[in-house]
């Protein structure tokens, strides 16, 4: 090859790259215009958050092994991920095929493994110790302290002998319910109320929600329970439905955006994967995550806390 072909060559080359970077930013463009157009925000986050946890998930190719080391070790994580839901539900899923070592110590820090695909292996709530005070309302029992590093802030301006952050979290969670139970029509969450004497079930059959002290960056999440297989709050026949708890922090302060916000969203998300685990626990992660952050653009549309998430996706 003569060095005219060669040069030919280097500058068709060039130029294909440059048309291809083009053509990418203006389909980018273009597709994120439709989608908003077509959808609005709250299918326009799903859409994004399904490409980007799939693109995640199949990159990193996340196993039981790697759940558990991220949930013991949290601060070797270098994911954004901060709902460590799919973790935990890993963990209890697949957690009786790990080194015995490591089932160990799962279960001294108060991860629930489930044998052969079945029940807890554990009796007792950890998250549960020293929240020695409770409240109920509709079908949840908050579980609280004012104690220790678990204590919520003992504030109370409107001198009703609760907490200022416990009233805010009841707020919130008769919005969420009203929003995704009574208008959009999702089934409730199996109750754990059947749970044999021997295990912990919140001392009702209410839903269990913990408030407690959680490690740096995490909002909350939902574990697993109980197989109940056949949901019976639903009219059809479920195989793979859980009963299930969730745990949120104890304040959310030195987060992006306010405090309620913070409480807002994570219950909105939070809350749905409660719902998920009534249809089926197993369901896929990404789909799992991608649908309880669009929920909680449709409960509450205005916070938008998730657009921090699509930042880098759309440098990239």
């Amino acid at each position: 090859m003569n060095n005219f072909n060669l040069y030919y060559a280097i500058f068709w080359a060039f130029g294909l790259i440059l048309m291809g970077l083009f053509i990418r930013f203006y389909l980018r463009k273009k597709r994120e215009s439709y989608y908003r157009d077509k959808f609005g925000n709250g299918l326009l986050i799903v859409f994004f958050l399904f490409t980007f946890t799939q693109n995640n998930l199949s990159a990193s190719e996340i196993t039981v092994e790697t759940s558990a080391l991220n949930l013991l070790h949290p601060s070797r994580v270098s994911t954004e991920i901060i709902h460590p839901s799919a973790w935990i539900r890993d963990v209890y899923r697949y957690g009786h095929l790990l080194p015995d070592e490591l089932q160990i110590e799962l279960i001294q820090n108060g991860y629930r493994i489930a044998s052969s695909f079945n029940n807890s292996l554990v009796s007792t709530r950890s998250e549960s110790e020293g929240l020695d005070q409770y409240i109920d309302i509709n079908i949840f029992r908050i579980h609280y302290t004012t104690q220790g590093s678990n204590g919520v802030d003992i504030t109370d301006f409107n001198q009703n002998d609760i907490p200022d952050y416990i009233d805010s979290v009841m707020i919130v969670f008769e919005e969420v319910y009203q929003h995704e139970i009574d208008y959009l029509g999702y089934v409730l969450p199996p109750s754990d109320g059947n749970h044999p004497q021997s295990l912990d079930n919140g001392g009702s059959e209410h839903y269990d929600v913990y408030i407690t002290s959680l490690s740096y960056g995490t909002y909350g999440y939902v574990q697993a329970d109980r197989e109940i297989g056949d949901n019976p709050n639903s009219t059809i026949i479920e195989t793979n439905a859980y009963s299930s708890y969730m745990v949120i922090r104890n304040n959310y302060e030195n987060f992006p955006n306010t405090e309620i916000n913070n409480l807002r969203v994570t219950v909105a998300h939070e809350f749905f994967h409660s719902i998920q685990f009534g249809y089926d626990a197993w369901e896929e992660d990404w789909l799992m995550e991608a649908t309880s952050v669009w929920m909680e653009e449709s409960v509450y549309d205005d916070i938008n806390d998730c657009y921090q998430y699509m930042i880098s996706w759309f440098e990239s």
